[in-house]
């Protein structure tokens, strides 16, 4: 139930810029409501863990350094294990493989702020923290983690944004989360802890940024 409410709140806090800026054609602007939003979202999420007496999702343990390292080394790596799982998903090899270009201006943004050093936090917070713990009582720790990040994909599908923005869903990156989402449950998982997954999220939404 508490799972729901999370999908539900999140698909009904993010379309309100849409509807009530719509004539907004400035990006920064854009990005600052967007940040605002999540910072929004994240009150609500802390009030509702305090609600359900569940201050247990806000511990941080700690865990062997290895972790920590390993963590910040997947995150930057994943972004370009990406240009693999793209030829698995397009059938072809893009033009621009392995194409970087550093674009560190892009940490200027407002929606970089919000990216790396808000939504990791509060992803891995009811994903791993939360959702992922209380299935791995019920279930098998490989299907826990699978159900945790196929719910982690789905609200990556931009589903709403696809709704009021008049786009279409974004398949790609629902796909790409879903073996990202694996990663950080196996890394949660192993540890023992949330921290190194909130690095490696943290470092894979900075090397996309910038890359």
């Amino acid at each position: 139930m508490f799972t729901i409410l999370y999908c539900l709140i999140q698909e009904l806090i993010w379309p309100w810029h849409y509807i009530s800026f719509d004539d907004i054609d400035s990006v920064n602007t854009l990005d600052i409501y967007s940040l605002v939003s999540e910072c929004i979202f994240a009150c609500i999420l802390i009030i509702l863990f305090i609600s359900i007496k569940r201050k247990d999702v806000f511990e941080f343990k700690k865990t062997a350094p290895k972790f920590y390292i390993l963590g910040i080394l997947l995150g930057i790596g994943f972004v370009f294990f990406q240009s693999v799982l793209d030829f698995l998903y397009y059938f072809e090899i893009a033009p621009d493989l392995y194409n970087y270009k550093l674009a560190p201006e892009e940490l200027k943004s407002f929606d970089a702020l919000r990216s790396i050093l808000l939504v990791p936090f509060i992803e891995e917070l009811f994903f791993r923290n939360y959702l992922q713990r209380e299935l791995i009582q019920k279930y098998k720790p490989c299907l826990a983690i699978f159900f945790t990040s196929l719910l982690f994909a789905y609200i990556h599908l931009q589903v709403e944004v696809a709704i009021f923005d008049n786009t279409s869903i974004n398949w790609h990156h629902g796909y790409i989360t879903l073996f990202g989402g694996y990663i950080l449950g196996v890394l949660s998982y192993k540890s023992k802890s949330i921290i190194p997954s909130i690095l490696l999220h943290i470092f894979w939404n900075l090397t996309v940024t910038i890359v």
